[in-house]
């Protein structure tokens, strides 16, 4: 299982085989989305950086609550809770939701 760690730097994702970092601000977009696992949804998000990639986490990652906390404190208006509700419901339904962007901090809330 992946795993989430962050410092005043950026993100860090383990995965089984490799890792991959992401700087604060190098992230210039965040869209939640809903994932339909057979049964329950889980909760991505997809950290969308300067260069063009994608690094996703979600919510079945350890670390995870650490990362909202830690993108509240380190990324201007992003809000941990304010977007939750337009994702999770309905359920089964992607509910694509850009969070936050570097563009004024905005998001389609």
């Amino acid at each position: 299982m992946p795993k989430i760690s962050c410092d005043t730097l950026g993100v860090v994702v383990h995965f089984p085989d490799r890792f991959e970092t992401c700087a604060w601000n190098d992230i210039i977009c965040i869209e939640a989305w809903k994932r339909d696992c057979v049964g329950t949804d889980v909760i991505t998000l997809d950290l969308f950086r300067q260069d063009g990639t994608t690094l996703f986490v979600d919510e079945e990652m350890e670390g995870y609550d650490n990362f909202l906390a830690s993108a509240t404190a380190h990324l201007p208006a992003f809000h941990r809770d304010a977007w939750w509700t337009l994702v999770a419901f309905p359920p089964f339904a992607e509910n694509r939701t850009v969070i936050w962007n570097l563009a004024g901090g905005g998001s389609d809330l």
